[in-house]
């Protein structure tokens, strides 16, 4: 097939993906995670975080701040993994294919300064 995988088998994957997800940035434990992929596709996977790490929490909670470009948004969260010293941005946008390009990334290095100077909750 080509294209994105139709929604049965997004709800099939979605809980392994984000288990994988989770295991990386625990892992690896980086300061930003960029997600290039719509709302529809990061906004759950933001959404699985949080919940892993803050029971109880929801996205609204950990909201830090948005980018307009374009038609389109840029969103930002942060988040304290359990364990680590520093907190976690998670920045979600639009895919950029045939999109303008010097926008997309004002609004992604704007998002990624933004929560740079932001101390840990």
């Amino acid at each position: 097939m080509s294209g994105n995988p139709p929604p049965g088998m997004k709800s099939l994957i979605f809980a392994d993906c984000l288990q994988i997800l989770k295991c990386e940035l625990d892992l690896l434990s980086p300061t930003h995670l960029i997600m290039l992929a719509g709302s529809s596709w990061y906004e759950p996977f933001v959404k699985g975080l949080i919940k892993c790490w803050h029971p109880g929490s929801c996205l609204n909670d950990h909201f830090a701040a948005v980018e307009l470009w374009d038609s389109y948004c840029a969103h930002a969260w942060q988040v304290q993994i359990p364990g680590k010293s520093h907190l976690l941005t998670i920045i979600g946008s639009e895919h950029p294919q045939r999109k303008a390009e010097l926008p997309h990334i004002k609004a992604l290095t704007s998002l990624i300064a933004a929560t740079m100077t932001q101390a840990p909750e």
